[in-house]
């Protein structure tokens, strides 16, 4: 996987929630929950697609702090 703005440790492939693992399931579902009940709080029916990879990180290895424009609504 990609080492982007890694310090040690490494990031898996893209597609993390497309695993078919019972606790990726799970916790895709509840990301997806989460949306929906966020999205219909502010009255949005704003589509969206759910994608995921991993960080393996010790004691000690970390990430910048950084932003992902891609991920930001294109059309506001």
């Amino acid at each position: 996987g990609c080492t982007y703005n890694l310090h040690g440790g490494y990031r898996t492939q893209d597609g993390l929630l497309s695993t078919k693992m019972r606790a990726i399931s799970w916790l895709k579902a509840e990301i997806t929950t989460r949306v929906k009940d966020l999205l219909k709080l502010s009255n949005s029916s704003l589509p969206f697609t759910l994608d995921g990879w991993g960080q393996v990180l010790s004691k000690g290895q970390g990430q910048d702090v950084h932003v992902h424009p891609q991920s930001m609504y294109a059309g506001k």
